[in-house]
């Protein structure tokens, strides 16, 4: 029961990092149907007894290439602008998926390959969008709600992320008659639905230095490290941190470093510890990173990023890997 409700909460925290789009992007295969219907069992808790949540899933195939916490902010931003609009006059919200086939003649050949795409629909039966509103709807800070009730910026970043996503948006509404948004993203083909493989601990042995502000994350670090076959130092802070390396860097296989830690945080702790021992192996464990930072660190030789919360299978094959020992 702890463990999934630590899931949950972390699985809430990417969703809002993704959101506000403070996050790396990680691209994997994602079934755009499984991401529907979690984000409609959100939108179902969020509705009144007025509006009604619908899904039609016509598409024989749903996987696409793409971030999953990236794609279902997407959703829940289309989502929850429908229930907006419904709020009034109530009406239906419904999700809707096909494939279809795009080709060359059909005009589309300057924004996409030709081939096979899932269309998904979310269409609602609200107010509409006036014509004068509706070619500005995807501006940064454009709204028509009451102030205080949207930034404006909703909608601008959901076209940024389907782009991102090599898929593309758009909208068609009548005032009076409701507003329909339609998605496209290119469909992996063949992919095997298989069950994944069975994962495979990765154990080692060396001396890791692990530095982080919380005492938790301290402790089951280190109980985790252990039990994958390594000795681990401990350090509460940065500066403690780079104490420990000059004292005993000689000795030290690997230094795991968090991002935000006082006195020095994990940007300035790398650097002064690189300029101990250039070759040290580093791998930065966050929750929370600007991308700036890590994309400056990898540039200067960061071995990987680890992102909180981990368990002791990803911990185990990221030590490996920043070892070089991810094959033994």
């Amino acid at each position: 029961m702890i463990q999934q409700a630590a899931n949950r909460a972390a699985d809430l925290v990417e969703k809002l990092l993704a959101y506000s789009r403070r996050k790396k992007l990680n691209f994997q295969p994602v079934d755009l149907h499984e991401i529907m219907g979690e984000t409609l069992a959100l939108l179902r808790n969020l509705s009144d007894s007025t509006i009604g949540i619908e899904v039609q899933l016509e598409a024989a195939q749903s996987t696409i290439w793409g971030d999953p916490s990236q794609l279902q902010a997407v959703l829940i931003n289309l989502g929850i602008n429908a229930l907006h609009a419904m709020e009034k006059t109530g009406g239906l919200l419904i999700y809707k998926t096909k494939v279809i086939l795009l080709e060359e003649q059909q005009g589309l050949k300057e924004l996409f390959i030709p081939g096979l795409y899932l269309q998904c629909k979310v269409i609602d039966q609200g107010e509409g969008i006036s014509p004068e509103n509706l070619p500005r709807i995807f501006e940064p800070f454009f709204t028509t709600k009451a102030e205080g009730k949207g930034t404006g910026l909703g909608l601008a970043a959901a076209k940024s992320i389907v782009l991102q996503q090599n898929g593309r948006i758009s909208v068609e509404s009548k005032e009076g008659h409701g507003t329909e948004f339609t998605l496209l993203f290119p469909l992996i083909e063949n992919l095997n639905h298989g069950k994944a493989k069975q994962e495979v601990i990765l154990r080692g042995s060396g001396k890791i230095l692990l530095a982080d502000d919380e005492p938790i994350i301290r402790s089951i670090g280190k109980t985790m490290l252990e039990s994958l076959g390594y000795q681990v130092l401990l350090a509460e802070d940065g500066a403690q941190a780079l104490e420990i390396f000059q004292e005993a860097h000689g000795s030290i296989d690997l230094v795991i470093l968090d991002m935000l830690m006082p006195k020095l945080n994990g940007r300035d702790s790398f650097f002064a510890i690189r300029e101990i021992q250039r070759d040290i192996p580093i791998l930065l464990c966050s929750g929370f990173a600007p991308p700036e930072d890590v994309k400056l660190l990898e540039q200067s030789g960061l071995k990987g990023f680890l992102p909180k919360p981990f368990n002791r299978y990803l911990l185990g094959k990221m030590v490996a890997q920043c070892l070089g020992k991810e094959n033994s």
